[in-house]
């Protein structure tokens, strides 16, 4: 929702009040708040609260002049849910579920931010009682919103033709893992949570190390510069195990597993009243590939002398 819509949505509501026809017994106060978060790259969720209250008559019983001309009535009462102090919900970290977090709006008034709608406000029923944030589980939230999956990997030869034992092939991932950002802005707080990689960490099934280096064929040449290469020795193929005694007991029945992991180093940053910065805790994940692996034999067959 952008703000051009809020303050549209405000004015119907003042619009629809006067249309009634109704003379209104007072000027109707409307706060409007608002929150956004950032979903994924080039996508932000935005949203707003938007409260109306029409103060009660005066104790005589008498009514403010039609034309709505006298002095609004201070902000600060606009009606909210009042929550003690002392309140379970209030203690509860993740008081609306998963995602959700407590941060504070205006002095006495806390409110519940919700990942998907509009924050819950409440005002705090103890005198100068004030939340401050907690950036450490604002930017725990965030970092479990974080998509870090790797691409899926490529080879040379490809998969589906089979490796051949005793060549070389190669790996890579079909979209390289760089930092990952995400940011909220809640009552002037910003807070930032990065995720930096690791240098990707190969296991080919069959118990050897990768190496990287020159010589990639005119078939290879698709592959980026930080392709790694490695060579089998054995076969692996769909039915090789418990059939061939001479295949290796990782081979799987599907041929060799592959795998690419990375371990994630997230951190946060936040700005705005509280200045404050950490480490979070780091994240692995994987992709996987099935590469079986063939083999050339040579027969020795005889001929006429």
């Amino acid at each position: 929702m952008r703000r051009t819509t809020l303050i549209g949505l405000a004015a119907l509501i003042v619009i629809v009040g006067q249309a009634s026809g109704r003379p209104p017994a007072a000027r109707a106060v409307t706060r409007i708040g608002e929150f956004s978060s950032q979903v994924s790259g080039n996508r932000a969720l935005v949203g707003a609260r938007i409260s109306v209250r029409v103060p009660r008559s005066s104790a005589g019983g008498s009514q403010p002049p039609a034309s709505g001309d006298g002095p609004l009535p201070p902000s600060d009462q606009v009606v909210l849910p009042s929550l003690a102090a002392g309140s379970p919900l209030l203690q509860n970290p993740a008081p609306a579920g998963p995602g959700s977090l407590w941060y504070q709006s205006s002095p006495g008034e806390s409110c519940i931010y919700i990942p998907t709608a509009s924050p819950d406000c409440y005002m705090i029923v103890a005198k100068g009682f004030a939340r401050p944030p907690d950036l450490a589980s604002i930017a725990t939230s965030l970092a479990e919103q974080l998509e870090l999956s790797l691409a899926p990997i490529e080879a040379s030869p490809a998969a589906n033709r089979d490796g051949l034992a005793g060549a070389p092939s190669w790996f890579w991932l079909s979209d390289p893992p760089g930092e990952e950002q995400r940011s909220i802005s809640l009552a002037g707080e910003t807070v930032t949570v990065s995720a930096d990689p690791s240098p990707l960490s190969w296991s080919f099934g069959d118990g050897a190390a990768p190496s990287s280096g020159p010589n990639i064929f005119d078939w290879a040449a698709g592959a980026p510069a930080d392709a790694v290469r490695h060579l089998y020795e054995t076969r692996c193929l769909p039915g090789d195990q418990g059939h061939d005694p001479y295949v290796l007991p990782s081979c799987e029945d599907d041929g060799y597993h592959v795998s690419a992991s990375t371990i994630w180093t997230i951190t946060f940053t936040a700005s705005g009243p509280v200045d404050q910065n950490g480490q979070l805790a780091s994240r692995t994940t994987s992709s996987g590939l099935v590469y079986p692996v063939s083999e050339a034999r040579a027969f020795l067959t005889g001929g006429q002398g």
